[in-house]
Protein backbone atom coordinates (compact mmCIF):
# COMPACT_ATOMS: atom_id res chain seq x y z
CA UNK A 1 0.00 0.00 0.00
CA UNK A 2 1.11 3.39 -0.41
CA UNK A 3 1.62 5.59 2.47
CA UNK A 4 -0.80 7.59 1.29
CA UNK A 5 -3.49 4.64 1.62
CA UNK A 6 -1.95 3.36 5.32
CA UNK A 7 -4.36 4.51 7.95
CA UNK A 8 -3.58 4.40 11.75
CA UNK A 9 -5.25 1.41 12.44
CA UNK A 10 -3.75 -0.63 9.48
CA UNK A 11 -0.65 -0.03 10.36
CA UNK A 12 -1.60 -0.89 13.95
CA UNK A 13 -2.89 -3.83 12.80
CA UNK A 14 0.34 -4.91 10.77
CA UNK A 15 2.08 -4.10 13.54
CA UNK A 16 0.47 -6.46 15.98
CA UNK A 17 -0.04 -9.11 13.70
CA UNK A 18 1.87 -12.33 14.51
CA UNK A 19 4.74 -12.87 12.01
CA UNK A 20 5.46 -16.16 13.58
CA UNK A 21 7.57 -17.36 10.19
CA UNK A 22 11.43 -16.26 9.50
CA UNK A 23 13.44 -16.27 6.73
CA UNK A 24 16.76 -15.52 5.35
CA UNK A 25 16.73 -13.13 2.30
CA UNK A 26 19.21 -12.16 0.26
CA UNK A 27 19.22 -8.97 -1.92
CA UNK A 28 22.03 -8.19 -4.60
CA UNK A 29 22.52 -4.30 -4.87
CA UNK A 30 25.37 -2.50 -6.49
CA UNK A 31 27.15 -5.50 -7.07
CA UNK A 32 26.89 -6.90 -3.34
CA UNK A 33 24.77 -9.13 -1.40
CA UNK A 34 22.63 -7.52 1.32
CA UNK A 35 21.68 -10.60 3.85
CA UNK A 36 18.83 -9.68 6.35
CA UNK A 37 15.78 -11.77 8.03
CA UNK A 38 12.65 -10.98 7.56
CA UNK A 39 9.60 -12.06 9.78
CA UNK A 40 6.37 -12.95 7.85
CA UNK A 41 2.31 -14.43 8.85
CA UNK A 42 -0.55 -14.25 7.69
CA UNK A 43 -4.53 -14.17 8.94
CA UNK A 44 -7.41 -13.67 7.27
CA UNK A 45 -9.74 -10.82 7.03
CA UNK A 46 -12.93 -9.12 5.84
CA UNK A 47 -14.05 -5.21 4.70
CA UNK A 48 -17.25 -3.90 5.59
CA UNK A 49 -17.27 -2.92 1.82
CA UNK A 50 -16.63 -6.00 0.34
CA UNK A 51 -18.14 -9.72 0.61
CA UNK A 52 -15.84 -11.94 -0.27
CA UNK A 53 -13.13 -13.33 2.47
CA UNK A 54 -9.65 -11.85 1.64
CA UNK A 55 -5.83 -12.71 3.38
CA UNK A 56 -3.67 -10.09 4.66
CA UNK A 57 0.22 -11.08 4.66
CA UNK A 58 2.49 -9.04 6.95
CA UNK A 59 6.06 -8.87 6.09
CA UNK A 60 8.72 -7.12 8.26
CA UNK A 61 12.26 -6.44 7.49
CA UNK A 62 11.79 -4.47 4.58
CA UNK A 63 12.06 -1.27 5.97
CA UNK A 64 10.86 0.66 8.77
CA UNK A 65 6.74 0.10 8.56
CA UNK A 66 5.58 -3.53 7.93
CA UNK A 67 4.97 -4.75 4.25
CA UNK A 68 1.42 -5.35 4.02
CA UNK A 69 -0.13 -7.70 0.85
CA UNK A 70 -3.79 -7.90 0.37
CA UNK A 71 -4.86 -10.34 -1.52
CA UNK A 72 -8.25 -12.19 -2.61
CA UNK A 73 -7.31 -15.56 -2.56
CA UNK A 74 -7.17 -18.38 -0.04
CA UNK A 75 -4.15 -19.25 1.50
CA UNK A 76 -3.08 -21.80 4.06
CA UNK A 77 -1.91 -20.23 7.63
CA UNK A 78 1.23 -21.97 7.43
CA UNK A 79 4.65 -20.51 6.90
CA UNK A 80 4.95 -22.26 3.23
CA UNK A 81 0.87 -20.71 2.42
CA UNK A 82 2.30 -17.17 3.40
CA UNK A 83 5.83 -17.79 1.76
CA UNK A 84 3.76 -18.88 -1.22
CA UNK A 85 2.91 -15.05 -1.22
CA UNK A 86 5.64 -13.49 -0.38
CA UNK A 87 7.85 -15.17 -2.82
CA UNK A 88 5.54 -14.49 -5.36
CA UNK A 89 5.53 -10.54 -4.72
CA UNK A 90 9.13 -10.44 -4.59
CA UNK A 91 9.26 -12.23 -7.85
CA UNK A 92 7.05 -9.22 -9.33
CA UNK A 93 9.01 -6.92 -7.70
CA UNK A 94 12.49 -7.90 -9.44
CA UNK A 95 10.24 -7.57 -12.42
CA UNK A 96 9.63 -3.98 -12.04
CA UNK A 97 13.11 -3.08 -10.53
CA UNK A 98 14.48 -4.74 -14.15
CA UNK A 99 11.88 -2.69 -16.25
CA UNK A 100 13.00 0.04 -14.40
CA UNK A 101 16.55 -0.31 -14.27
CA UNK A 102 16.32 -0.97 -18.71
CA UNK A 103 14.10 2.14 -19.36
CA UNK A 104 16.86 4.29 -17.65
CA UNK A 105 19.67 2.80 -19.23
CA UNK A 106 17.77 3.61 -22.85
CA UNK A 107 16.15 6.78 -22.32
CA UNK A 108 12.66 4.63 -23.36
CA UNK A 109 10.75 7.47 -21.14
CA UNK A 110 11.85 9.65 -23.72
CA UNK A 111 10.65 8.26 -26.70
Amino acid sequence: MEDGLVTDTTLNLSRTLKTPYQTKVIRIKEGYEDKFNIEFGSCKVKLDFYSKSLTLVVIKGFGGKPMMLLINLEVEETKKGAWKVVEIYLLRWKCEETFRFIKQCYNLEDI
